[in-house]
């Protein structure tokens, strides 16, 4: 939850995937009045994954700006694999952006036994763009309900 900006970017000439597979929650935090800033720029493979039969829970409030950004000339892979839900929100005052520009694929992709949930409640714009000259695909594989919505004014 955030009263600035929070903006996830990518800008890679190789892959990048997003992809969860849980059977329980998870959850990342940050509460800081500063700008928070992760980025990296590497020309190998970065890979992030979570392994846990524990909650996991990803969330952020700050009054000053939160940027992601990823620049790289090879794969970039983030996963968790979890037993529980995984529930993605944004509560903000101000513009919500997720964009990519990649001449490769993007795939974000979610398997789960559980409902995954992503929503977002914003009183300011909420942009969600892909420029790339190769697919992206966007899938979710599960035996339960998969949510996707937006409320926004």
């Amino acid at each position: 939850m955030t009263p600035w900006p929070v903006s996830e970017s990518a800008t890679t000439p190789w892959p990048v995937s997003v992809s969860a597979t849980t059977p329980r929650p998870v959850s990342v935090s940050a509460t800081t009045p500063r700008p928070v800033s992760v980025s990296a720029t590497t020309p190998r493979p970065v890979s992030v994954s979570a392994t846990t039969p524990w909650p996991v829970s990803v969330s952020a409030t700050t009054p000053w700006p939160l940027s992601v950004s990823a620049t790289t000339p090879r794969p970039v892979s983030v996963s968790a694999t979890t037993p529980r839900p995984v529930s993605v929100s944004a509560t903000t005052p101000r513009p919500v952006s997720v964009s990519a520009t990649t001449p490769r694929p993007v795939s974000v992709s979610a398997t789960t036994p559980r409902p995954l949930s992503l929503s977002a409640t914003t009183p300011r714009p909420v942009s969600v763009s892909a420029t790339t000259p190769r697919p992206v695909s966007v899938s979710a594989t599960t035996p339960w309900p998969v949510s996707v919505s937006a409320t926004t004014p």
